[in-house]
């Protein structure tokens, strides 16, 4: 029914201010196991181990539609900030969305701190957990206050505290789980990255010349692909004479038993009378996360 995810825009942490609310119209309850909407009011453990799954479960007077925003017109999920403070000091967000189907909802589970496996496929739901486990790791060990505090509409929506305790064995045990759902992130974005399709350009010289360029820079390189129809011509904007031309380009580089794509400009400087330097030098990367990467090997050549 529910489902929680980050938005990619608010990956990183983020610095709230203070908790204005007097008195919240819901609540927000914590466990050490999964809740649901029928879950006992005190959830509340009175100390939760840090190296165990916290789960979060946050209860409105209100449809969730009537008090977040929905701001992705293609999902038509609705966002949740949850604000969070340790030991009464405002430390950072977590960025939460409820899916369009929840909007009729006065309910909202989340998972607030668990291991990769707690997610099965669902890796974006393990981003702002594994933003939690991060922060707790981070701690000194013995025991801290988290609060909570729901953001939309308006402020008062719903909140709430607990208390964990903390041991260096507990730290450890959280860093390996915030570093084991990252790693579960990047094997399923690697397992999804392909190389992109080839442009319309078909000067076989420049190619050549390209992929040699490539190579002398990047020596493990073992494919590139020209994205460009054409080439991409850059001028002085005041004489208008052309100073370089440029190849989308894409190359997968292998080291080891290990592969890796990545993107940028490729760019051949104008020597005048329309002869070009047949070096190819890198002018910018355009890089996206879900462009650049590891890659499966065996995607490379397809």
């Amino acid at each position: 029914m529910f489902r929680s995810d980050v938005r990619s825009s608010r990956l990183a942490v983020v610095v709230v201010g203070t908790f204005a609310s007097v008195a919240w119209s819901g609540s927000i309850v914590t466990a050490d196991k999964p809740l649901t909407p029928g879950s006992p009011a005190s959830a509340t453990s009175a100390s939760l181990s840090g190296a165990r799954p916290i789960y979060a479960l946050m209860r409105l007077d209100q449809p969730i539609s009537e008090l977040f925003f929905n701001r992705d017109k293609k999902t038509g999920a609705f966002d949740i900030d949850l604000h969070v403070a340790i030991d009464g000091k405002p430390s950072f967000t977590l960025s939460l969305k409820a899916s369009k189907e929840a909007g009729s909802e006065t309910s909202f589970a989340f998972p607030l701190s668990a291991t990769p496996s707690e997610f099965g496929t669902d890796l974006k739901a393990a981003r702002p957990a594994s933003l939690m486990m991060k922060i707790l790791s981070e701690l000194p060990a013995g025991k801290h206050t988290i609060a909570l505090e729901a953001a939309g509409r308006k402020p008062g929506l719903a909140g709430g505290s607990f208390s964990v305790d903390l041991s260096e064995a507990d730290k450890s045990a959280l860093k390996a789980s915030f570093d084991g759902v990252g790693k579960a992130l990047e094997d399923k974005k690697a397992a999804l990255r392909t190389m992109p399709k080839a442009g319309g350009f078909s000067e076989a010289a420049e190619l050549k010349a390209l992929e040699a360029a490539v190579k002398k820079k990047y020596p493990t390189t073992v494919r590139v692909v020209v994205m460009s129809d054409a080439w991409e011509v850059t001028r002085d904007q005041r004489t208008k004479q052309i100073l370089r031309r440029s190849l989308l380009s894409a190359w997968a580089k292998r080291e080891g038993a290990t592969c890796f794509q990545d993107r940028g400009w490729w760019a051949q400087e104008h020597l005048g009378g329309g002869k070009y330097d047949t070096s190819f030098r890198e002018t910018s990367l355009v890089s996206t996360s879900a462009q650049a990467g590891r890659i499966d090997c065996d995607k490379v050549d397809q």
